[in-house]
């Protein structure tokens, strides 16, 4: 299991790459005023409200538990891109632009997931 873990964590490394140059080039392509109004759509308690899923995933080493904690950190960020997208609907932001948006949260999405799994595979074979 241990080099399935490995495989899955070196293959979310270009998917986070990708990910970040895509968000990169899609909001430099944007005017400045939109990019300010974008950045002040954010939500800022995101990165506080992460650090307790981190630490949970770093201290417990049972398989179970990492599961709920994974499951649990994948519904919390649905839910608050569900948010997200909604929030810039209602700012009328340009569809073009939401719509990719929404594709590059996939996108990290599935590079969130790989490394979750990664990290609850290495624990399993502990």
């Amino acid at each position: 299991m241990q080099t399935i873990s490995n495989y899955l964590l070196f293959l979310a490394i270009p998917f986070l790459a990708a990910y970040f140059y895509q968000f990169f080039k899609t909001i430099m392509s944007i005017d400045e005023a939109e990019r300010k109004r974008y950045i002040e759509s954010g939500s800022k308690w995101n990165f506080v409200v992460v650090i307790p899923f981190v630490v949970a995933i770093l201290y417990f080493k049972d398989v179970s538990t990492l599961l709920a904690i994974a499951l649990i950190w994948i519904l919390f960020l649905a839910v608050g891109e569900y948010w997200h997208q909604k929030k810039l609907k209602a700012l009328e932001f340009n569809p073009a632009i939401q719509r990719r948006l929404l594709r590059l949260s996939y996108l990290c999405g599935i590079a969130v997931v790989m490394v979750l799994t990664s990290l609850i595979l290495s624990a399993n074979a502990t």
